[in-house]
Parts: structure tokens; C-alpha cells; sequence
């Protein structure tokens, strides 16, 4: 069985990561696909067709072109109780991006794990 955080180029439902001054903007894949997730200083949130819909939190109500992440924050995201996803703001070799890690499990499978740095654009 494939896991959609494992589908594409990327994992966890990411088309791209894009540099916006100090922090980072991951945009998500088209899709039909409702993601739920939430990020620990700006709230709950469901992504439905790449925009980012805030359910609570600062920006409670409000939509935006995918998920603005500064330095030393995280996100969470959850694709049904099988299948999460960890994206951490990330710096490696001077570049900044993301550290995406996939998580994937429905019994009697073993659990499949994936941990990728995805460089900001």
C-alpha cells in the first residue's frame, strides 16, 4: 500500500517550499484531500486544495497560499489516524527550508518512516 505523504516528488503533500524574507512558505499539492494539522504559536488548521484554512489561533477564519513557518517552528499534519507528517523549519549548508518526516502504518504492516530536507526555493 502507498501512503499520499510518500506520493511525488515530496513528501507530506509538498509541491514546494518558497523563501519569504527570514521564514519559509510550503505550498501543498493539488488535490482533493482535506489535511488537518496545526502549528504550536499560530493554531489549527485544514488544508483543501493547496490554501491553508486557520480553525483557530491568531488567524482563526482566515486563509492563506499554504503554511508560513519561521525559525524553530514545527507543524504537524494529519492525513487520517494512519498517516502524519512533522515539517520543522530547517538551515542545512546555509540553505533554509524544511525537514519533512512521514510517518505511515496500517496494521499488519510494518510502519514506513521518510525524513527529507526540502531547500527553500
Amino acid at each position: 500500500m502507498t501512503s499520499p505523504t510518500v506520493a511525488g516528488g515530496y513528501i507530506c503533500w509538498i509541491d514546494r517550499v518558497v523563501t519569504e524574507g527570514t521564514a519559509v512558505r510550503i505550498l501543498f499539492s493539488r488535490g482533493g484531500f482535506n489535511i488537518t494539522g496545526g502549528a504550536k504559536s499560530q493554531g489549527r488548521f485544514v488544508i483543501g486544495n493547496t490554501d491553508i484554512l486557520w480553525l483557530s489561533g491568531p488567524k482563526d477564519g482566515q486563509t492563506e497560499p499554504g503554511l508560513l513557518l519561521m525559525n524553530n517552528e514545527s507543524a504537524i499534519l494529519f492525513g487520517g489516524v494512519h498517516d502524519t507528517c512533522i515539517i520543522t523549519f530547517a538551515e542545512v549548508d546555509g540553505h533554509i527550508g524544511v525537514t519533512a518526516h512521514s510517518s505511515f502504518s496500517v496494521p499488519p504492516e510494518r510502519p514506513s518512516e521518510k525524513t527529507v530536507f526540502i531547500p527553500s526555493e
